[in-house]
């Protein structure tokens, strides 16, 4: 019985090692997935605001930024 203890910590220390001297993995894809997110939700901004101000109209934009005093 013994033996079969024995050889089963073997396996797992067997098993430990491998995994802790495997290669880790780096996350450069997720940082280029997380850029190209960014780069999306900018061109989706610019889209969304060119169609309001063309939705408003000039005159609106114009009266608001002489509101604001731009």
């Amino acid at each position: 019985m013994t033996r079969k203890i024995n050889s089963a910590v073997l396996v797992v220390l067997a098993t430990a090692m491998a995994l802790a001297t495997r290669p880790v993995r780096d996350e450069a894809g997720n940082v280029i997935t997380d850029n190209l997110a960014w780069i999306v939700f900018g061109v989706v901004a610019i889209v969304a605001i060119g169609a309001l101000i063309k939705t408003l109209g000039s005159s609106v934009v114009s009266w608001v930024t002489n509101q604001l005093g731009v």
